[in-house]
């Protein structure tokens, strides 16, 4: 299970990574003339800043799901864990994009990090997690849908 959360989290921290252009791209076209760059460059260090998020994020969080399906573990402590790693997880994505330029991506900063506290404040979310496979569904598709409306600014 434990590798499993690990290849995860790498998987993902590469795509985060890539979507939000921290990937080093040789090939990146120039900037067409006459375009603007201060909101450019306001997306792209909103986006630096959720890749860290989510690099910062994301394994506290996996870590924390993987250790509440573990049987020999405290299953509320367990989910405590989890709980407040989500908190933060959804706290640092509000922080990330408050303050941006763009007020699209402002918009959908909240909206995504509303979605993250709603699912930590939901404990029926958490009981549903009982198995492995639980767990790589939240950090693959789940994760994917809830970071869904900033990833739009960030590919």
């Amino acid at each position: 299970m434990h590798r499993a959360a690990q290849a995860l989290i790498v998987g993902g921290t590469l795509l985060v990574a890539s979507a939000c252009g921290l990937a080093d791209d040789d090939q990146a076209a120039p900037a067409p003339p006459n375009s603007a760059p201060s909101v450019d460059a306001a997306i792209r260090d909103s986006c630096t800043t959720l890749g860290e998020v989510f690099n910062q994020r994301m394994a506290p969080f996996a870590q924390a799901l993987s250790t509440m399906v573990d049987k020999s573990g405290d299953t509320a402590q367990g989910r405590q864990k989890a709980k407040q790693a989500l908190t933060a997880f959804a706290t640092d994505v509000r922080r990330a994009t408050r303050d941006s330029d763009n007020p699209e991506l402002r918009a959908d900063g909240a909206r995504t990090a509303d979605k993250l506290q709603a699912k930590a404040d939901d404990p029926a979310f958490f009981r549903a997690i009982t198995t492995s496979q639980d767990v790589s569904t939240v950090l693959g598709n789940d994760m994917t849908t809830w970071l869904s409306p900033v990833k739009q600014h960030c590919s």
